[in-house]
């Protein structure tokens, strides 16, 4: 499972997780945020789509500083998703959205970027990952035999929209947002209407990405291995983030939580390629954390470094500088933002 480095002209988003990643390590291991915001200019300017949570960081991190750039890079993310709301989950934030005079004051262009921002959403292929979302949720809890059933035709839309349209994230159908699509103009088409109370992703939207695939793969048990073929254009493609590309991968995990036989029934009922049992993982998924414990960090970077995931040691220092200075400098899929 390797991506090899192949550095080619255009808008190759390898070349983007690069700098991403140059920026991370110059700021929260090397102490040099001259640096960081070079590398950080350097990737949001080269590339027509950038993801959000990425901006988000940056924003904050500028902020904190007292750095000006934190206004281009907010106007970057809000061209690409963020909201006066996102804002609202950093303390960092405070003073700009308390009370919306000065957001107003400093962004007075935000209804600008935010037309941008949803013009380039697919209507159509929202709409239908919103309404399979919706009847994951409920169809989760029927039979293994009946639900299986329901994963395949999900599945295969998911299939189909890759192959025609891209992978359905952030950059083809937007962040998860309750409303996003009566914000369109449709209304009773979002996820609350689906779901009548019975389903929510309320607390997803701050991962700061799509989250409505997220469960419809991940419930697949193997949903890395069911799409492995696809995975290394969406990411050259800037279609998926490799964070999440990364938690598709040790979704696998869910397998070793059952006694060997259940192992081996659940990778056929759930028409798993291959029977899962790996030896390497990226430590990117929560509900996979502790059974992957035992894995060296060298074995989880060596893996991280194929798909341009920063190492472990990079995600320990943006989280522990998080949490001194009050600031949400991880997102992960299923668990509170921190």
């Amino acid at each position: 499972m390797l991506f090899n480095w192949c550095l080619v002209h255009g808008q190759d988003y390898r070349q983007y997780h690069a700098l991403i990643n140059n920026a991370e390590r110059c700021y929260f291991l090397d102490n040099k945020s001259d640096s960081a915001y070079i590398y950080y200019d350097s990737a949001f300017s080269r590339f027509d789509f950038v993801f959000a949570r990425d901006c988000f960081l940056a924003a904050q991190l500028a902020y904190y500083d007292a750095n000006k750039k934190y206004e281009q890079y907010l106007r970057i993310g809000f061209a690409n998703g963020l909201s006066p709301e996102h804002l609202q989950i950093s303390p960092v934030f405070h003073t700009l959205v308390s009370g919306n005079v000065l957001f107003k004051k400093e962004f007075p262009d935000y209804a600008v970027l935010r037309k941008k921002y949803l013009s380039r959403i697919n209507v159509p292929v929202l709409k239908n990952i919103t309404r399979i979302a919706v009847q994951e949720q409920t169809h989760k809890m029927l039979p293994t035999e009946q639900f299986t059933a329901k994963l395949s035709e999900h599945l295969a839309y998911i299939e189909y929209v890759i192959k025609n349209f891209g992978f359905p994230g952030e950059k083809l159908i937007g962040l998860l947002q309750p409303d996003i699509l009566a914000e369109l103009g449709y209304k009773n088409a979002d996820y609350r209407a689906f779901s009548k109370g019975r389903a929510t992703f309320d607390g997803e939207m701050y991962y700061i990405a799509q989250s409505l695939t997220t469960p419809i793969l991940i419930h697949t048990r193997c949903p890395y291995q069911r799409l492995e073929k696809y995975w290394d254009k969406c990411i050259r493609n800037g279609e998926i983030h490799p964070d999440d590309v990364a938690l598709f991968y040790d979704a696998g995990f869910n397998f070793l939580k059952f006694p060997h036989s259940e192992q081996i029934s659940l990778a056929k009922d759930f028409s798993c390629d291959r029977y899962f049992m790996p030896t390497a993982c990226f430590r990117k998924n929560p509900l996979t954390r502790s059974v992957v414990s035992h894995i060296s960090k060298r074995i989880v970077d060596s893996m991280r470094a194929t798909i341009f995931i920063n190492p472990l040691r990079v995600d320990s220092a943006k989280k522990a500088f998080g949490q001194v200075h009050r600031m949400p400098t991880c997102f992960e899929w299923g668990i509170p933002i921190e």
